[in-house]
């Protein structure tokens, strides 16, 4: 019988984790209400699902590689890169994705000698990664609601 350093459950692998969260373009708190899929390696088929801010796969073979996609309606579907966790080790991972629509405010003001004066009436248009326009109110502001076409977390605008 020959021993081999470091072998765990010797004949086997043991067990592997994959933990993951959502974060909102990669930093921050964890995203709540995703849903996560442990992928195949070429991320062709899903072998578990789980819900929440962050899963736990656990009990995997360790000698193959996975991916995780996060999806949630009115966000970008993301996946990670190949995560390869070993025998009876664990890898994590954060799946940077945001929101497909967002809001955006811009305030126009008048510089003069008598400070900042809002302009009413203006028209602001957006083009780029998302296209709208819209007028200032009286206080010089408008609010403008975009849908993102680029998946890349910064948006040209």
């Amino acid at each position: 019988m020959k021993f081999v350093p470091g072998c765990c459950h010797c004949g086997g692998c043991g067990p592997a984790t994959v933990d993951a969260t959502a974060l909102c373009g990669g930093t921050g708190s964890p995203l709540t209400g995703f849903t996560f899929d442990l992928r195949d390696s070429g991320d062709t088929t899903t072998l578990a699902t789980q819900t929440g801010s962050s899963a736990s796969f656990t009990g995997l073979d360790g000698t193959l590689s996975y991916k995780v996609r996060v999806s949630k309606t009115g966000y970008h579907t993301k996946t990670s890169g190949t995560l390869t966790p070993g025998c009876g080790g664990t890898s994590t991972t954060a799946v940077s994705t945001w929101p497909t629509t967002y809001s955006r405010t811009w305030h126009l003001y008048l510089n003069d000698d008598m400070g900042q004066c809002p302009h009413e009436g203006v028209t602001v248009a957006v083009t780029g990664d998302a296209t709208a326009s819209g007028s200032t109110d009286s206080s010089g502001n408008v609010t403008l609601s975009l849908s993102s076409t680029s998946t890349s977390v910064t948006q040209s605008l």
